[in-house]
């Protein structure tokens, strides 16, 4: 926290509250510095916190957590950190201290005091757009903390089986390209003259040059190598090694993560999780609970239908079509029904090189990571069509490309500051921004309601939802989260556009029944 004890200071504004931390314990100080709580390291609050008082500070999440797990009925709260982020418009919002009061202080040439932080609050409140953001992320704020809490539930031992089977897996792959090549293949540089050598056209040895030239059967045991090594490497050993005695990963999530304001995680990163059917079912559930997985379809194409109201896009959205089918079937002149897989798989690389901003080249590397043959001609004149079709989308790109502001919003009003940006994140960050705040608004109201199922929420990856519950309430509860995020979603997009949520999966664990 960043009042010292000598400096207890009171917020002029609203605020009857201070939290200081000092060794491990945060002091909760009344105005004028008088004692009001203590929360300490394991959990236990001495004292008492009304929930008319105001708790002011910077970064608060932990201290949220704290209060959550003593049990303690919640205050009004009023971060710093929050304020700097939205007067910020998220510059370096993922850089760890930038946001803390002294280092804000610091580059207004200011003492981090309360006339300060009151300061802060007023510019960030100095206009009902930013004022509701303001309000949305120290909500989101809460259900955060209770995300950190409740945990990531794992089967220890089906995960260090996990772990092994991925390392066979790596050093059998690194065996057979090793031999294959003839040479050290951990050594970048050695591997990339190797793949050349071969007659290999590739700038590089990661995955993403890999996946420009996949197909030969020497590629794919190397990308094989590099995912599973990946794995074993980082977030394997990381997973098992945070897993606490109650069986769950207490992992550090942050409701304000990125620039555009998407939540993320550390240590580990469990947002970061591969999909993969053998990593999700894992992730268990205590006995007699499920896990619920409840996504939203194509939730950026939606945001970018929303922000531009193209209407060839709001028909397709309203009439319940699946996005994907029926923008190959706009590029590829046929009926939806005759929409064959692979013309959705390009239809599906437009489509998102198109909501995050890039062009033909993108395109064309998006295609070969899907395992798709695409050329730059092709996907130039698949975009051309797609400007075509959707005419509101093309008009705004243009309009984005020629504007010289300094700063973008989402349509709720998130700011993110642009100005020594490029192109493509121009084009991006408003959708993805107004993604961001539907999937807030829709956490926030799942924090809220699930509690009087028995269920809580667990994770939000991007547009997905992880929910606990109890499986004698799973019916009940998935219908009412699907209702939830599709009523909160629709919020953060104005209503302009109807929200498809749907459950993925029902079972003991993330990938289902075991």
């Amino acid at each position: 926290m960043s009042w010292a004890l000598n400096q207890p200071g009171v917020d002029p504004l609203t605020a009857r509250v201070l939290s200081v931390e000092t060794r491990g314990t945060v002091l909760i100080l009344r105005a004028g510095g008088t004692f009001a709580a203590a929360v300490h390291a394991d959990g236990t609050l001495e004292g008492r916190v009304s929930s008319n008082d105001v708790i002011v500070g910077n970064d608060l999440r932990d201290l949220v957590c704290r209060l959550l797990a003593a049990g303690v009925a919640l205050p009004k709260i009023m971060d710093s950190r929050i304020a700097g982020l939205v007067i910020g418009g998220g510059t370096a919002a993922s850089v760890d201290g930038y946001y803390s009061l002294e280092a804000m202080a610091s580059r207004r040439d200011c003492s981090p005091d309360a006339p300060f932080a009151h300061d802060l609050y007023r510019r960030a409140t100095a206009t009902e757009r930013d004022s509701a953001i303001v309000d949305l992320e120290h909500r989101a704020l809460i259900a955060t903390a209770a995300m950190c809490n409740a945990g990531m539930p794992i089967d220890r031992d089906a995960w260090g089986v996990l772990v092994n089977r991925r390392r066979e897996l790596a050093d059998e792959a690194f065996a057979f390209v090793r031999n294959e090549f003839g040479v050290d293949i951990s050594s970048n540089r050695k591997l990339l003259a190797a793949l050349r050598d071969k007659g290999f056209d590739v700038e590089g040895t990661g995955a993403k040059h890999l996946y420009r030239v996949r197909g030969h059967e020497l590629i794919e045991v190397l990308i094989q190598w590099r995912r599973a090594s990946a794995f074993v490497n980082d977030l394997g050993p990381a997973v098992l090694a945070a897993s606490q005695q109650d069986g769950r990963v207490h992992a550090d999530i942050e409701a304000w993560g990125t620039e555009t304001g998407r939540f993320t995680a550390s240590n580990p990163n469990v947002l970061g999780l591969e999909k993969a059917a053998d990593v999700r079912r894992c992730v268990v559930a205590p006995d007699g609970h499920v896990l619920i997985s409840i996504d939203v379809s194509a939730a950026d194409l939606r945001s970018l239908a929303a922000i531009t109201e193209d209407q060839a896009l709001l028909d397709m959205f309203g009439a319940k079509q699946c996005p994907h089918t029926a923008t190959a079937a706009a590029l590829f002149d046929c009926l939806p029904a005759k929409v064959t897989p692979e013309q959705r798989e390009v239809a599906k690389v437009v489509n998102f090189t198109t909501v995050f901003g890039g062009g033909p080249e993108a395109a064309v590397s998006q295609a070969r990571n899907r395992g798709l043959n695409l050329t730059t001609e092709a996907a130039a004149i698949f975009m051309s069509r797609f400007g075509e079709r959707f005419e509101k989308v093309a008009a705004w790109q243009d309009a984005v490309r020629s504007d010289s502001s300094e700063t973008v919003r989402s349509l709720l009003g998130r700011s993110r500051w642009v100005a020594n940006l490029g192109v493509p994140a121009r084009l991006n960050s408003p959708v993805q921004m107004t993604t961001a705040d539907g999937a807030k608004l829709a956490a926030v109201a799942l924090h809220e309601e699930l509690p009087r199922f028995g269920a809580r929420l667990l994770l939000v990856v991007h547009d997905e939802y992880v929910i606990e519950a109890p499986r004698a309430r799973a019916r009940e509860v998935a219908a009412h989260a699907e209702a939830v995020i599709t009523r909160e979603f629709g919020r953060g997009l104005l209503n302009r556009v109807p929200v498809v949520a749907s459950v993925k999966t029902t079972g003991r664990s993330w990938g289902g029944e075991r």
